[in-house]
C-alpha cells in the first residue's frame, strides 16, 4: 500500500480555518481534483464575487473575462465555455457539495456548506 501525501485522506476545511467542522471538509484528493482545473480555479475566483441565484449565461460571461484578463490560456469561444462548465466542472463542484446546480434550470446557488 502507498503511503504519503498524495493518498492522504485526511479531511481538510475548504475555507482555510483550523476548525474541525466536517460539514465544510473535502479530503486532500478531492482538493486536488478541485485545483486540478484552471478553468475550475478561475470558476472558484467568480463564484466568491457573484451574487447567487446565478444563470451559465452570466457565469459562462464571468469567467470568460477573467480568462482573458488573466491570459495565462488561449481564448475559448463562449459556447466552448458553457459546455464545459455545463458538463464538467459545475457538475464536480456540486457532487462536493460546493456549490448547488440545477442542470435543468441552468442556475448555480451556494450549496448548504
Amino acid at each position: 500500500m502507498l503511503t504519503g501525501p498524495m493518498n492522504d485522506t485526511t479531511a481538510h476545511p475548504i475555507d482555510g480555518s483550523s476548525e474541525n467542522d466536517w460539514t465544510t471538509e473535502l479530503t486532500t484528493s478531492d482538493v486536488h481534483s478541485v485545483l486540478s482545473s484552471e478553468r475550475r480555479r478561475v470558476l472558484l475566483g467568480v463564484l466568491q464575487t457573484q451574487s447567487f441565484p446565478m444563470d451559465l449565461d452570466s457565469l459562462t460571461e464571468a469567467v470568460a473575462t477573467q480568462q482573458s484578463e488573466t491570459g495565462e490560456s488561449a481564448p475559448d469561444s463562449l459556447d466552448t465555455i458553457a459546455v464545459s462548465l455545463h458538463h464538467n466542472h459545475l457538475p464536480l463542484l456540486s457532487s462536493l457539495d460546493l456549490i448547488a446546480y440545477d442542470w435543468s434550470e441552468q442556475q448555480v446557488e451556494k450549496s448548504g456548506r
